[in-house]
C-alpha cells in the first residue's frame, strides 16, 4: 500500500530521519482493518538542504513523495473494498521559520480479492 504526500509549494517538512534532535521526524500511524495487518513503513530518502538558521544540513520532503507500507491479508479475510485510516505527523517548515507539530488523517482504499480472483 502506498500512502502518498504532497507538501505545499514553498514548504517542506522534516524528513522521517531529521537532522536535529529537537525537529520533529515525519511518522504514519494506521488504525487497524479487520483481516488486514501493516508492517513497517519505508520511507524515503529526504532531500538535504542547508539554512541560515542552523549550521546542520537538514533531511527533509518537499513536493510529492510516497510512504510505502506491507499489508498482508490474513486468512479468512472477506473480498471487498476496505478504506483504511490513519495519520500523518509532521513539522512543517518555511525557508525562515519551522510550525508547531502538526498531524493530518490519511485515507487509502484498498481492494481485497477473492482466493479465485487472486
Amino acid at each position: 500500500m502506498v500512502v502518498t504526500i504532497d507538501v505545499p509549494g514553498g514548504c517542506h517538512i522534516q524528513s522521517h530521519v531529521p537532522a536535529e534532535p529537537f525537529l520533529v521526524p515525519t511518522t504514519l500511524d494506521l488504525d487497524g482493518s479487520a483481516g488486514l495487518s501493516f508492517g513497517a513503513a519505508t520511507y524515503p530518502v529526504g532531500d538535504t538542504e542547508r539554512f541560515d538558521w542552523t549550521p546542520v544540513v537538514l533531511n527533509l520532503y518537499r513536493g510529492t513523495f510516497e510512504i510505502d507500507v506491507p499489508v498482508k491479508v490474513e486468512a479468512g479475510a472477506n473480498p471487498g473494498r476496505r478504506t483504511v485510516s490513519g495519520r500523518v505527523r509532521y513539522q512543517g517548515c518555511t525557508a525562515n521559520a519551522c510550525l508547531p507539530p502538526a498531524e493530518v488523517g490519511v485515507e487509502v482504499d484498498l481492494e481485497i480479492a477473492s482466493k479465485e480472483e487472486g
